[in-house]
This record gives C-alpha cells, sequence and structure tokens, in this order.
C-alpha cells in the first residue's frame, strides 16, 4: 500500500514540475474566446494553455517558439497552404 501511495505522490510531483501545454488554434475569434474559456476553467489543473491563434501563420510560429505537447487545430483556418 505504501509503494502505491508512493507512486501516486511521484506521478503527481512530475505532473506539477511538467504541466500538459496547449496551444488552440481556431479561425473564428468568439469561438477561441468561447474554447479558450472552456479549457481555463473545466480541464484539470495540470493543463496549461501556452498560446491562442486565429491564423495559420501565427500557429506555426507559437508552435515553433513555445513548443507545446498538445495543438488543438481548427483545420478550417486559413493561411495553411497544402
Amino acid at each position: 500500500m505504501q509503494a502505491l501511495t508512493a507512486a501516486k505522490k511521484h506521478q503527481q510531483a512530475q505532473v506539477q514540475m511538467n504541466p500538459i501545454s496547449i496551444l488552440i488554434v481556431e479561425g473564428n475569434p468568439s469561438f477561441l474566446r468561447v474554447e479558450t474559456f472552456f479549457f481555463q476553467r473545466q480541464c484539470h489543473p495540470e493543463t496549461v494553455i501556452v498560446g491562442t491563434a486565429v491564423r495559420g501563420e501565427e500557429a506555426l510560429a507559437l508552435a515553433k517558439a513555445l513548443q507545446p505537447a498538445v495543438i488543438l487545430f481548427d483545420l478550417s483556418v486559413g493561411g495553411c497552404g497544402g
């Protein structure tokens, strides 16, 4: 039982040290605000939104600079040719 508790504490410590970074890319600014609000309020504390973008070029620059663990990308975003 103690080993299980120690393993759980170790896992929690790793999450606190390395939060899951998220970049949200959404072509509709209104929906981007709603989506960002939702993630900030409803997601687990170990997730953090590191950036948002409404255009493809901006998203690529942010992805390169921030290197998020997860990118939520609206496939209809403009500025991302083939």
